[in-house]
């Protein structure tokens, strides 16, 4: 049987590649919905015939709808933030930040759940402070509208707050034995529905409006998080969120190294200390 480390590692792979593959979705200009709903209903689907195919029951359906249809929100949410900050900023500053949200995790685990901080994490905690500072700086010589900055650091801690909520949903359902399979297929069915109501409001001047690439792409992201998505539900039901969380936030730097080998995206010497800090301060978060 798989511990939840082993759970904790298989999702960190799946959405290194996932975090990427969102990169590529900004960089085609694709629509961002498109996308969405092209991999969200896919993780809909598999999610469907894997609980048909497991033979396993649902022993309470409104605590099920309740925790699904609160992390549908989120998740809608911080992946459409996601995108479209990745429109304004490069990859290198906003993911960093955003792979943040497990500090916050990490804290409100130790106060609500009781779990014991050592003080490697009080460390990490420190760490991961200064890199938001540094990585939040724009850098004079890329050129970047100041206003484009702006909105995208806005995108950038409004996909951090959201990841924060859907990390603490999910541990809330698991504490509640909710069904994985079960709370997948509920939550990215509404996220689905979510997608295709924002599809003309999330286009803009210059995307690609055209459904068949994006479709195509939401539909291998739907793959690796649906691997990554239900690795992580039995990370958090077998093992603390306050170490799975950072753990899993490491996958970030998967998907900047793919993004500076195929994107060519520049690392000066501030980013790369940022995401250095970044990297140490999750690894002592999860020690």
């Amino acid at each position: 049987m798989l511990n939840w480390y082993i759970f904790a590692i298989i999702c960190l792979f799946a959405y290194g590649i996932q975090y990427f593959l969102y990169n590529v979705s900004a960089k085609r200009k694709y629509n961002s919905a498109w996308t969405s709903v092209s991999y969200m209903a896919t993780v809909a689907i598999l999610s469907t015939i894997f609980f048909l195919l497991s033979k396993q029951t649902i022993s309470n359906f409104s605590i099920l709808f309740l925790f699904a249809g609160l992390n549908a929100i989120t998740f809608f949410s911080v992946t459409i933030t996601r995108i479209e900050a990745f429109k304004n900023i490069p990859i290198t500053i906003a993911f960093p930040i955003m792979r943040m949200h497990a500090v916050i995790v990490a804290i409100f685990s130790i106060i609500y759940f009781k779990e014991v901080i050592s003080l490697y994490q009080i460390f990490g905690i420190v760490f991961a402070t200064i890199m938001v500072i540094i990585l939040s700086i724009p850098d004079k010589k890329e050129k970047i509208k100041k206003s484009k900055f702006n909105i995208g650091l806005i995108l950038t801690f409004g996909a951090l707050l959201s990841a924060v909520f859907g990390s603490i949903i999910v541990k809330f359902s698991t504490l509640n034995d909710v069904n994985n399979l079960g709370f997948m297929f509920v939550s990215y069915f509404i996220s689905t529905l979510f997608s295709l109501i924002f599809i003309k409001k999330l286009g803009e001047k210059g995307e690609e409006h055209s459904p068949g690439h994006a479709l195509r792409l939401g539909f291998i992201i739907g793959i690796f998080n649906f691997v990554g998505f239900y690795a992580f539900m039995n990370a958090v039901k077998l093992g603390p969120l306050a170490v799975v969380s950072p753990l899993v936030s490491m996958s970030f730097v998967l998907s900047i190294i793919l993004s500076v080998i195929i994107y060519k995206e520049k690392l000066n010497l501030r980013k790369s200390i940022g995401i250095g800090l970044a990297i140490l301060a999750t690894i002592l978060m999860g020690l």
